[in-house]
């Protein structure tokens, strides 16, 4: 066998082991997932916050922030710039 065919058999079950241990990760990981799914759901800080009211409605082509409000804004005059 060549030294090239030889290196090409090596690469070839170089990656074929590779894909059999992350194959066994995937599955050892989706054994943790399922796991701590049973252990219970907790949420995240991200989540929508569940109060019982309906979210806000925003009209197509009009921007889903409010206007903001002039007392609150910085400007040069209001810090007395001007």
């Amino acid at each position: 066998m060549s030294e090239t065919n030889a290196e090409v058999l090596d690469l070839s079950d170089m990656h074929y082991n590779l894909t059999v241990a992350q194959r066994l990760e995937i599955k050892r990981l989706h054994g943790v997932i399922d796991q701590l799914q049973r252990i219970g759901q907790f949420g995240a800080a991200n989540d929508p916050l569940n109060t019982g009211m309906p979210p806000p409605r925003v009209k197509p082509g009009q921007p889903a922030q409010v206007a903001p409000v002039a007392s609150l804004c910085v400007t040069p005059r209001a810090i007395g710039l001007t």
